[in-house]
């Protein structure tokens, strides 16, 4: 199963947050990047061997978020809310 990462974590940063979108695919994040071109798809083995706690989120419902501040800290876990963007910022009036 392919799913998102980050370069950073790939490179040996922790994994800090977990997010199983609505669709069901899962993002494995150390929060340090949201730069689309640090995005990687690998497959959860080579996730899960890096970091064998997220397999402690295996039942993260659907829409929902895994949060932790370190390596070896519980996991937090909440729904997930998407930022929406304000399209109206955008918007030039013209005369």
């Amino acid at each position: 199963m392919g799913v998102y990462t980050t370069r950073p974590v790939l490179e040996g940063l922790p994994i800090l947050r977990v997010v199983h979108d609505d669709d069901g695919s899962w993002q494995f994040l150390c929060d340090t990047t949201y730069d689309v071109a640090d995005l990687k798809v690998v497959a959860l083995e080579a996730i899960v061997k890096r970091d064998p706690t997220v397999n402690e989120l295996f039942q993260l419902n659907y829409g929902w978020h895994a949060l932790r501040e370190a390596v070896g800290e519980k996991w937090q876990t909440a729904e997930h809310e998407i930022e929406e963007e304000d399209d109206t910022e955008d918007i030039e009036e013209t005369e």
